[in-house]
């Protein structure tokens, strides 16, 4: 068995990573994107059981059917910003809860945990029974922890356009400023990197997004232009410092049933203050233009990613 977090291979710091009867404990950072996990059959009952535990021993993770799980080894895999074919990859099978036969209980693993496999090993999944090697992977949505000087990439997460990425690699609009968009990413542009800074301005916490390449390096994002007709705002990358009460943004996670499933990214400031960002007008046949909105209805689900590219 191996264990990879964004992308990085983990050794366990107790246990044996051959013996299936034997806990394995990894020390994995808090601010993780990505689990994936790959197990090889080496004979007898397949399955994959674990559990993640926070410093307070909270459990905020357990494999279970939200898991997803692929016969076939494919490039980039445990990366968080893979992007999983629903051709090849399937929820987890559940096997069993922890404390089934032939496992019975195994270390500290939650007592929710459920035993896992690609397509589980029940007779509803009878093909599954030839897969010796599974691999299986889980994301959490839209978790995002500022690192300071760190680079991210911002996703859309719902609504039209769900899944582009947003990029400053677009029209300029004047001297001093650049449109941007959000766009499918093949992970080459440069434009998708962005840098968010903590800071304060008239005593409120908040964060700077700052373009980091080529002709926008050090633009921030901004939402400043003329309004229309609906309310909604165009946004930008601008000079940096030449509205700085415009720069503003806050960054909230959005909750279901406990688990994070995206962020909103809401001017906190100036022009458009508590208006948020989201991308929903057509630019062409490929890309979508980025506004601020205080329509509730709107699509204004965010991911905020580590940019490992």
């Amino acid at each position: 068995m191996t264990l990879h977090v964004d992308g990085q291979e983990l050794q366990p710091s107790s246990g044996n990573n051959i013996y299936f009867n034997e806990e394995k404990i990894f020390e994995i950072p808090a601010t993780f994107q990505t689990l994936a996990i790959k197990c090889v059959d080496m004979g007898g009952s397949k399955g994959i059981l674990a559990s993640v535990q926070d410093n307070a021993g909270q459990v905020i993770l357990l494999t279970d059917s939200a898991w997803m799980c692929a016969e076939v080894e494919l490039q980039g895999w445990t990366q968080a910003e893979f992007r999983e074919d629903p051709e090849i990859w399937k929820s987890a099978g559940e096997i069993g809860l922890h404390g089934v036969d032939p496992w019975y209980t195994i270390g500290t693993i939650a007592h929710d945990a459920k035993w896992i496999w690609y397509w589980g090993l029940d007779t509803a999944f009878v093909s599954s029974q030839a897969v010796l090697t599974s691999y299986c992977r889980f994301s959490r949505p839209g978790y995002f922890t500022l690192e300071s000087g760190s680079q991210y990439r911002i996703q859309k997460v719902d609504g039209a356009g769900a899944g582009y990425t947003l990029t400053y690699s677009s029209d300029q609009r004047n001297q001093m400023s650049y449109w941007v968009h959000t766009h499918v990413s093949d992970g080459t542009d440069e434009g998708e990197k962005w840098m968010i800074i903590l800071t304060q301005y008239n005593g409120q916490t908040c964060y700077k997004i700052q373009a980091v390449y080529g002709v926008n390096t050090g633009r921030m994002l901004v939402a400043h232009s003329n309004i229309k007709d609906n309310g909604d705002a165009r946004v930008l990358v601008h000079s940096a410092d030449w509205a700085v009460e415009d720069e503003c943004w806050l960054i909230k996670g959005v909750k279901e049933r406990g688990v994070t499933v995206g962020y909103t990214l809401m001017k906190s400031q100036s022009r458009n203050i508590n208006k948020f960002l989201i991308s929903t007008v057509a630019r062409d046949d490929y890309t979508f233009w980025v506004d601020v909105t205080n329509n509730t209805q709107a699509n204004k689900l965010w991911n905020i990613l580590p940019f490992t590219g």
